[in-house]
């Protein structure tokens, strides 16, 4: 049951990343066309000329009306008057490229005067510019909630692996009677109701009672906290998923007390593909992590777990190219295992990665360090070889080879070395003589 359940682990990793995968073509082809960012301008610079009129009774019943929260008779908007004439007057004076469009759906209305029967004309103005997500928003909303699903999956295998392992942290079986042990008929059976009654009641809970879980109750230690990229987006992002499902996108009380910088309560919740990639990248980081945190915690002796964090950590959404997601997985995994060859397969990818975020700098110093240490030297070499001094490595391999530190045969059955094409240098091919 133990190994059935590290294979569950496996598989559910495989299927939330390529899920992850999938979502992350969605930031990459949502359409944004011009009139898409004009109406978003349009929503902001409207907005920004409604919050600008003083704080009154006035505005108050002009924003009920403009959202449709009140029926706009005769005595609401004789009240409103006021406040609609100081917001034609504010459209004006801050006429500009940004505000532009806004200017001109203000002189629409409040052209010849505001007329009552112009009201219905004025709410749906705003209710298609400020009062409603943009399409793309709709979409990317959509897939966040795919998105948080996803990780919930595969939180319900991580915790389902765990409690298998150390079924003792299980409840002490009040929840069952007599007649229910007899009839599951053996421990094997109980034990995995048990476990499946306490993965349902987690599941029911919050991201803060999974944090605790985790990380007090799990076995595992694992601090969600440590594990994501940043724990204040990770946060916001289950915070906007609840909002998103159960108030149409709407920041709620929740949301603004707990996110910081929140936008007021019923704001709806504007997004662009840039933010989703973002959150697609937080919830693949602490999944991924989380995964491989369990599988190496409960086989750390063993190879094939290893092996498969390994496989976890080459195949996490590798086409999305999440460069900072693979680089906290492959240092995580670098430092749990004693394996000195996995620590520097997976420094080297770390590298690699960081590379390729830009930290040039930061791997020439480390892999500097590595160079002088008294490390293996086919591996100083390599290091060479990622921050381009192509002379050093051969000459340090040369002086290994003469030596007898290492053989011809060691160079050339190191995948690395292979890869990087060095073998020719040592060993160039031998002039032919020319035939007399």
């Amino acid at each position: 049951m133990q190994i059935q359940s590290l294979n569950d682990l496996s598989t559910a990793v495989l299927v939330f990343s390529e899920t992850i995968d999938t979502l992350m073509m969605i930031a990459a082809v949502t359409p944004q066309t011009a009139a898409m960012e004009n109406a978003r301008k349009t929503a902001a610079a409207i907005s920004k000329a409604i919050s600008n009129i003083p704080a009154s009774p006035e505005r108050d019943r002009l924003l009920a009306v403009l959202r449709g929260d009140t029926a706009y008779d005769d005595e609401v908007i004789a009240q409103a008057l006021v406040t609609g004439a100081a917001l034609k007057d504010i459209a004006q004076d801050r006429a500009s490229r940004q505000i532009a469009q806004a200017q001109k759906d203000f002189e629409k209305i409040f052209e010849g005067g505001l007329l009552l029967n112009e009201w219905p004309h004025v709410r749906r103005i705003m209710r298609r510019f400020v009062m409603r997500p943009e399409p793309e928003t709709l979409i990317i909303n959509a897939a966040l909630v795919a998105a948080v699903s996803a990780f919930e999956n595969l939180l319900a295998v991580v915790i389902r692996t765990q409690l298998t392992w150390q079924p003792k942290r299980l409840s002490s079986g009040k929840d069952f009677s007599i007649g229910d042990i007899l009839e599951y008929g053996s421990l094997d059976s109980l034990i995995a109701e048990a476990v499946g009654r306490r993965v349902d009641a987690l599941l029911r809970e919050d991201l803060s009672a999974w944090h605790i879980w985790l990380k007090d109750k799990g076995g595992c230690r694992l601090d969600l906290s440590s594990l994501a990229l940043d724990w204040a987006a990770f946060q916001e992002v289950f915070k906007r998923r609840n909002a998103i499902v159960h108030t149409s996108g709407a920041v709620n009380q929740d949301y603004a007390q707990t996110v910081a910088g929140s936008p007021a309560i019923g704001t709806l919740l504007q997004a662009s593909p840039e933010y989703l990639r973002r959150a697609l990248e937080e919830l693949l980081t602490a999944g991924s992590l989380m995964a491989v945190g369990t599988l190496l915690f409960f086989q750390k002796p063993s190879e094939h777990a290893l092996m498969e964090a390994w496989h976890i950590a080459a195949d996490v959404a590798e086409p999305a190219k999440l460069q900072n997601a693979q680089i906290r997985i492959y240092r995580y995994i670098r430092n749990q295992t004693a394996s000195a060859d996995v620590r520097f397969a997976c420094g080297l990818r770390e590298w690699a990665h960081r590379i390729a975020e830009g930290d040039n700098d930061g791997v020439a110093e480390e892999a500097i360090r590595f160079i002088e240490s008294d490390g293996p030297v086919i591996q100083r070499a390599v290091a060479c070889l990622v921050i381009g001094q192509r002379k050093q490595a051969i000459d340090l391999l040369r002086e290994a080879l003469s030596a007898g530190q290492i053989s011809k045969a060691d160079v050339r059955e190191s995948t690395y070395l292979t890869a990087l094409d060095i073998t020719s240098e040592l060993w160039p091919p031998k002039k032919r003589s020319p035939r007399t």
